[in-house]
């Protein structure tokens, strides 16, 4: 089974592939690989040529507008989620208790 995203010419997602995260159709490339390669420095030029060379640039690009358009950014959310609290399920008295507090409040 395949899914088409009305608004990406490139990228698809099938439940069978890649755990169903968005992808480059036609290949097992996931947008987040080609995000990864993008945010450790690599340019679009280096992917194409290097990195990736199966892919164009027009994909490349596309995995950066699909990016931008569903990642989700709790920096300035008035209510981000906190990765931590295990705090709030131990008892007063367990020994990490404290680096578990310190852990949440670091996050927040």
């Amino acid at each position: 089974m395949r899914e088409i995203s009305e608004s990406y010419r490139y990228i698809v997602r099938s439940p069978d592939v890649r755990g169903g995260n968005a992808r480059v159709e036609g290949t097992r490339i996931a947008v987040h690989d080609v995000i990864g390669l993008l945010q450790n420095g690599e340019s679009v030029e280096s992917i194409t040529a290097t990195c990736l060379p199966m892919l164009t640039k027009a994909q490349v690009y596309e995995c950066l507008a699909y990016y931008e358009d569903h990642h989700r950014d709790y920096a300035h959310a008035d209510n981000p989620p906190i990765l931590h609290r295990k705090e709030c399920f131990v008892s007063e008295g367990y020994p990490s208790r404290e680096m578990f507090a310190a852990l949440t409040n670091a996050e927040v």
